[in-house]
């Protein structure tokens, strides 16, 4: 993670180029962290429903940027949207992922 707040999440990831479910895995990671940044000065942490992700185009090898920001922060479910580009700045795959918020009173 190279940056996490409640408005958005980034992260930087190096796949091999044969595990594809690292970059799935990595945008529903870089959601969930922002999500649960979100509610931790509630005493709460988010977990994750729902995981949507698009994989658009192949990736190799070297570096990836996973950006996720809220589309939605309520009381009990958040949504979060997520992409993941290359160092060309072209789109590998983009999510969304559906968290609900597990709070103390919850």
């Amino acid at each position: 993670m190279t940056e996490i707040e409640q408005r958005g999440t980034r992260a930087e990831v190096d796949p091999a180029a044969t595990v594809l479910h690292v970059v799935g895995s990595a945008l529903e990671s870089v959601a969930s962290v922002g999500a649960s940044a979100a509610v931790a000065d509630s005493g709460g942490y988010a977990v994750g429903v729902n995981n949507q992700t698009d994989f658009l185009r192949p990736h190799r090898e070297g570096r990836l940027e996973v950006l996720a920001r809220p589309v939605h922060q309520g009381r009990a479910l958040q949504l979060w949207t997520a992409e993941i580009t290359d160092a060309d700045s072209r789109l590998i795959a983009r999510g969304q992922v559906r968290l609900f918020n597990h709070l103390p009173e919850n």
